[in-house]
């Protein structure tokens, strides 16, 4: 219990009750010795499981190890020789999206769109959705895929034909890594994208308050909300960041942050 509370308290709120469900599933794998899947997690749901899987000295396997994806799945298992790694236990399947791209282009949010709320699916079957010019492509839960590929057909105005492929052909984004260094008066959300985005802390405000900012995926909508090391932050229309260390105080006592934006090429 000592050890659980000491973890559990470096996390949000949100954060526990998701250790929680990890939990869960390692006691699953203990009392069945039978291995258990998480559905696709974000980033930073990967890195607090693997925080809490290496804590308690589980076995597992993260599919981002493999390929190279953003959201991950991840398998608990029983330790050897109770069960051997395949990678087709994680049940990830490769969905390519053709389309005539003459006249148009797919966005991420229109594919997204067309996916929950055409087809009234959860977000956690769905990993990446990944674009380049005049293709796409969706990573899936496997038991998703007939069910995708019967029912869709269009994708906003734009036809589109759905197809398998395999993981080898995991096309990457169009997309690059940029590392800057800012300043910033403090660690409060509205002053880091204030910072970072060189905008005026009423538009960073603005963006919190009309729930345009998220920190690890979870909408925020106070400014006095603070980040910390390996903190992914979203703001719509701006694209995303990640706070990749913290490197103390300036002598002017602001916060020396090193920051990872995504670059559109």
């Amino acid at each position: 219990m000592v050890e659980k509370n000491s973890l559990y308290q470096h996390f949000r709120q949100d954060e526990k009750l998701f250790l929680e469900k990890i939990e869960e599933l390692i006691q699953k794998v203990e009392d069945s010795y039978y291995i258990q899947v998480t559905e696709f997690l974000d980033p930073r749901q990967v890195y607090i499981a693997k925080i809490l899987l290496k804590t308690r000295k589980t076995t597992f396997y993260v599919s981002s190890d493999y390929f190279a994806m953003e959201y991950a799945r991840i398998i608990i298992s029983p330790p050897s020789p109770y069960y051997e790694f395949e990678f087709s236990d994680f049940e990830i399947s490769l969905l390519n999206i053709s389309y005539n791209d003459k006249f148009n282009q797919l966005t991420h949010a229109q594919i997204l769109g067309s996916l929950i709320n055409g087809l009234g699916i959860k977000r956690t079957v769905l990993g990446d959705i990944i674009i380049k010019k005049g293709q796409a492509q969706v990573l899936i839960d496997t038991k998703m895929l007939p069910y995708f590929k019967n029912n869709i057909h269009k994708i906003g105005r734009t036809s589109v034909k759905l197809s398998e492929e395999s993981l080898e052909k995991l096309i990457q984004a169009d997309d690059v890594d940029k590392t800057i260094d800012v300043l910033t008066t403090s660690l409060r959300i509205d002053n880091v994208i204030s910072s970072v985005l060189k905008i005026s802390r009423n538009e960073a405000l603005k963006l919190i308050t009309s729930d345009k900012v998220k920190i690890n995926y979870m909408i925020v909508n106070k400014a006095f909300d603070t980040i910390s090391e390996n903190d992914i932050i979203s703001v719509r229309g701006y694209g995303r960041f990640i706070i990749a260390s913290d490197n103390g105080l300036s002598k002017q006592k602001k916060h020396k942050l090193t920051i990872i934006r995504k670059v559109h090429k």
